[in-house]
């Protein structure tokens, strides 16, 4: 259980790399696949508190809209 836990934090911890060269020591990603991969999950993840956020409103405006009625 613990290595299938800690394995994809193994990979993702050998894709991101500090870039000693430069005085601010940027993070850098290995490949474009990796950059790739970070970039869909930012989009996923940002797609679904985007979908959150809209459900919610949806329900609350139904919500207001029920007990401006009184039901």
């Amino acid at each position: 259980f613990l290595s299938k836990t800690l394995h994809p934090w193994a990979k993702l911890c050998d894709a991101v790399t500090v870039n000693q060269r430069r005085a601010h020591r940027t993070l850098t990603l290995y490949s474009y696949q990796h950059r790739l991969f970070f970039g869909a999950l930012a989009t996923f993840v940002f797609n679904a508190f985007f979908k959150a956020r809209f459900t919610t409103k949806v329900f609350f405006i139904q919500f207001h809209n029920a007990m401006q009625r009184g039901l």
